[in-house]
């Protein structure tokens, strides 16, 4: 079974520029009900509309480290593995990474230099899709634009029908677009791509390859595992700042009942627990079997007990494939 990709979603929701705040993604009923369940599910947060919504940071734009300035900070610094929320915070020779004192050289890759963008009326989008086996385009394929808060996709924002058969999808996307896009054809089962960062610059994404039914028959004899058709597939894959998928890395997500699964030599193998690059085609994907349908909060991790590399809340599906790439 070939493989050339596996396109899929980051992980820490970014800030809405079209709201002015960051709706971490309601994904099958209310997220919410008061402040305490966003604590709950690691959050610093507010309920509104059952939604957990964090306000828009200040102007400065920060990565890896916090934006907090030493006067905030406080004078105690927490240990290798404690929580910070600066770099003061750590002890010596100890690094703050995403509001975790980690070893710095552990997780350079992922410190980024971030650079202000300019806005912009809409910003083009491109991604091929085909099948996961074949390597074809799909037939009839219909691609939908919602934002975050639209569950259902009843509101697009743009849509692209593929009428000229080629598997490239082109849209044009508001600035800051933070939402999914939902792909849809008779010859595979629905995907549901999730942007895990806002679109602020013209991006061309990695090829999406969409499974058709018989792919899954394919997927359960390999994996001896019978797919639940009123379950999920989830997959996942994490990339550094180059944009080059990472190898080492550890998926899990909170409900904790469905199959972990990692692509090892172009093959699903349930056997292994972290990522491996795949240098020829820059994959390093792995995922979930009969993942359960519902708001569904997905882990990647540096190591199997590293440190946290990000989280993302997405919507699991019956019969649907969710895509989710984690970027710095």
């Amino acid at each position: 079974m070939s493989r050339s990709s596996f396109s899929a979603l980051w992980v820490v929701l970014g800030w809405s520029a079209l709201t002015g705040c960051s709706a971490l993604i309601d994904v099958g009923g209310d997220q919410c009900t008061v402040d305490d369940e966003c604590e709950r599910l690691g959050f610093e947060a507010v309920c509104e509309q059952g939604i957990c919504v964090r306000s828009e940071m200040s102007g400065e734009t920060c990565d890896g480290g916090s934006c907090t300035t030493e006067s905030d900070a406080g004078p105690e610094a927490s240990p290798l593995g404690g929580s910070c929320v600066g770099s003061l915070r750590c002890e010596d020779g100890v690094y703050c990474f995403k509001d975790q004192c980690v070893i710095e050289e552990d997780v350079s890759r992922f410190i980024c230099t971030v650079r202000a963008p300019t806005p912009v009326d809409a910003v083009r989008f491109t991604m091929p899709v085909r099948d996961f086996v074949t390597e074809m385009p799909l037939a009839e394929m219909v691609v939908l634009a919602c934002l975050e808060n639209d569950i259902t996709c009843d509101a697009p924002v743009a849509m692209f029908e593929d009428t000229a058969g080629t598997g490239d999808v082109e849209l044009d996307l508001p600035y800051g677009f933070a939402g999914f896009l939902e792909v849809r054809s008779p010859d595979a089962l629905t995907s549901l791509w999730y942007f895990t960062k806002p679109l602020y610059e013209e991006t061309n994404a990695k090829v999406l390859k969409a499974v058709a039914p018989d792919t899954v028959e394919l997927l359960a004899s390999i994996t001896s595992v019978e797919v639940e058709v009123d379950k999920g597939i989830v997959i996942m894959e994490a990339f550094d700042c180059m944009r080059g998928a990472v190898g080492g890395i550890h998926f899990e997500e909170d409900k904790a009942d469905a199959l972990p699964f990692y692509i090892i030599d172009g093959r699903p193998n349930t056997a292994s627990t972290i990522t491996v690059r795949n240098e020829q085609d820059n994959q390093a994907a792995g995922g979930f079997i009969n993942a359960t349908p519902g708001f569904t909060q997905f882990f990647a991790r540096i190591g199997i007990d590293g440190p946290l590399l990000g989280t993302f809340n997405a919507n699991v599906k019956a019969n649907t494939v969710t895509y989710i790439d984690i970027h710095p």
